[in-house]
């Protein structure tokens, strides 16, 4: 009887869910939706794919052709790639039904034993479309964008002066727009230091990895290392920390005003924890997971390929690393606002780009920058719902209503969006809060090794757990998102909530 039980419950899983499950997957979630499928040779893991970052230069205008002096024609130019070898990361869901809930339905047929898993399997699909849709966001190093411009310095505060300790230590509160899921068990203070995550600060001005010596507009002091020592999800801010030898600073002054600061996941530090290839914690490893939109637009490294200011300079000069500025974007702050020191521990605490309302001649420029570097421009704005009201607010956005009409027939239903520069407006829940994503959708493609569908490899999608009554089955999803045209898109943060 319980053979016969779960070959039924086999076969319901392979009518009713494999592959509808993927084609719901694709319907319901919107950036699925909006990046177009990848076509590439695929050796083993790997697919290799090649980044436009020159044109041809072999265009200019000539002079007649006369006897005796031919005009010379241009010299034949080509399109300048850059190849990245590239590979699927994959993404996976596990579900299980006990014995006795197989047995105890197996009583009421084929429609019991439906019933019985209908419930695992719908949650089972919205948890994986919520994931699989955050990570399209978030997914990789770069978990999120700060837009203050701070100084934390040690001698200062009046802390910090004699040895590197956490308790000498020095701390700040940073408005973030990003995913807080990396730093949800953070605790202030010195006696939760085991708690701290090890970060890297990336100036989105010249994309360089906060160092000393101005090699990069993020300044870190030698020997200084950043963590996420706190994090507020429903205030959007982090607290950002400064360990090292005494009197180390950080600071994001020297950011061009208006630019961002990219936070990304690191490897191992003095103290805390970190994520970047720590195998005890494979949930939170950055580079398990595809690369999301914030990854492709803000990574230091592009799949591989520097895009920071020092290497690029070095690949100008001859360095054989593969650079290109190419592929930096546009990552802004809604404020452009001059800095204005901010010295941890100390009274006087203006600040530079802090949140301002949202500002549509800031949006404008955004778009005409991006116009001006890559001759295209977004053709979808992506906010999060609970910020969309601010949208509604400015009178500057147009909402566009269609009739539900065609061939002259009116069918009664309205439909209104919004929109700005005539660019639709659309909501995403995981897009993070005080942030606005301006994509060219044509400039993104999905890779996929293996679409995303329940595990049947050996035919069966259930399978008995070793030494205990009960089955699970696993969904799988082999992919990896590249944005190709980097300096098609545009991210501003940093806006009132």
């Amino acid at each position: 009887m319980a053979g016969s039980t779960i070959t039924l419950l086999q076969d319901i899983l392979k009518e009713d869910y494999q592959g509808a499950v993927r084609d719901q997957l694709h319907r319901e979630m919107r950036l699925l939706q909006l990046f177009e499928k990848g076509k590439a040779s695929w050796s083993g893991k790997d697919f290799v794919v090649g980044l436009r970052v020159g044109k041809n230069t072999g265009i200019g205008f000539r002079g007649e052709s006369v006897a005796g002096s031919p005009a010379t024609l241009p010299t034949a130019g080509n399109q300048r790639f850059l190849k990245i070898l590239n590979r699927a990361k994959f993404l996976y869901g596990s579900f299980e039904v006990g014995g006795p809930d197989i047995a105890a339905s197996s009583n009421g047929g084929s429609m019991a034993l439906a019933n019985s898993l209908h419930d695992e399997m719908k949650f089972l699909v919205e948890d994986v479309k919520d994931f699989a849709d955050k990570m399209l966001f978030t997914g990789g190093k770069v978990k999120g964008l700060i837009n203050e411009q701070k100084v934390l310095d040690p001698a200062a505060a009046g802390a910090g002066t004699t040895a590197a300790t956490a308790a000498g230590a020095v701390s700040a509160t940073f408005q973030y727009s990003g995913d807080h899921t990396p730093f949800a068990s953070c605790l202030t203070g010195a006696a939760n230091v085991a708690t701290w995550v090890h970060v890297e600060a990336v100036g989105m001005d010249d994309y360089n990895v906060a160092t000393s010596g101005g090699a990069s507009t993020v300044n870190l002091d030698a020997g200084g290392e950043l963590y996420v020592s706190a994090s507020d999800e429903a205030a959007g801010t982090i607290e950002l920390t400064v360990y090292g030898p005494a009197g180390t600073n950080f600071s994001t002054l020297g950011v061009a005003d208006g630019s961002a600061i990219a936070i990304q996941l690191a490897t191992a530090g003095t103290i805390g924890t970190y994520w970047v290839g720590n195998a005890a914690f494979p949930d939170n490893d950055p580079l398990l997971q595809y690369s999301g939109i914030l990854d492709n637009l803000c990574n230091p490294a592009h799949h591989g390929i520097a895009r920071d200011g020092a290497s690029v300079t070095a690949a100008a000069a001859g360095s054989a690393a593969k650079a290109a500025d190419e592929l930096q974007s546009t990552i802004l702050n809604m404020s452009d606002a001059a800095a204005v020191e901010a010295v941890a521990g100390v009274a006087s605490s203006a600040v530079g780009g802090a949140r301002v309302a949202i500002d549509s001649g800031r949006m404008q420029k955004a778009l005409d920058v991006v116009r001006n570097e890559s001759k295209r421009r977004p053709d979808i704005w992506l906010t999060n719902p609970l910020t969309r009201h601010k949208y509604i607010a400015s009178a500057t956005l147009t909402q566009n209503v269609n009739a539900g009409s065609a061939g002259g027939v009116d069918f009664g239903s309205v439909e209104q969006k919004l929109g700005f520069a005539g660019i639709p407006v659309e909501v995403d829940s995981n897009c993070p809060k005080s942030m606005l994503v301006g994509l060219n959708t044509g400039a993104w493609k999905l890779y996929e090794l293996q679409p995303g569908d329940f595990d049947d490899t050996d035919g069966k999608i259930l399978h008995k757990i070793s030494g205990e009554d009960r089955y699970e089955g696993n969904w799988k999803w082999y992919c990896q998102l590249v944005c190709e045209y980097p300096n098609q898109n545009v991210v501003i943060c940093g806006y009132d909530i």
